[in-house]
């Protein structure tokens, strides 16, 4: 069956990328902050959506209160300087390499910045196995929906 795909698209963060903990972490951070309760990752889970606007408001920040960007710029800032305590899933790469071993084409669509998804796919030396890097121009990760098509 596997070999009816001509292309698979995956997504990064959450998926073969492991940064579930390091993104409670850092919002927990944020939350606290503004004497607002910390999440569990199983509430992160829950409420985490695009765009990201959104659920900020559901973990409870106040936008008449405190600044979008301003929170978004926060947390990017800090996980730009721990990217790299995140790890990928176990057995993210054997399936990569299985898959590629099918001559199936592969790419990664996220919603992390072009940038930093193409350094931090090449400092997992991962880049031999995709076509195509595609994550967004901004960090405010609204939607890769359109980036996809």
């Amino acid at each position: 069956m596997l070999e009816s795909y001509k292309h698979l698209i995956w997504d990064w963060n959450g998926t073969l990328f492991n940064d579930v903990e390091l993104s409670v972490d850092i919002v927990n951070d944020i939350l606290t902050g503004m004497d607002l309760k910390p999440l569990s990752v199983i509430e992160y889970k829950n409420i985490f959506t695009f765009p990201i606007k959104e659920y900020y408001a559901s973990a409870g920040i106040d936008f008449n209160k405190y600044s979008f960007e301003v929170v978004g710029k926060q947390w990017i800032d800090e996980y730009e300087r721990r990217r790299l305590e995140g790890r990928l899933y176990e057995g993210a790469e054997e399936v990569l390499k299985f898959i590629s071993g099918k001559g199936i084409q592969q790419s990664i669509l996220s919603a992390y910045s072009q940038n930093t998804l193409i350094e931090i796919v090449h400092h997992f030396e991962l880049e031999s196995y995709f076509s195509y890097l595609t994550g967004l121009d901004n960090i405010y990760a609204n939607s890769k929906i359109d980036l996809g098509k």
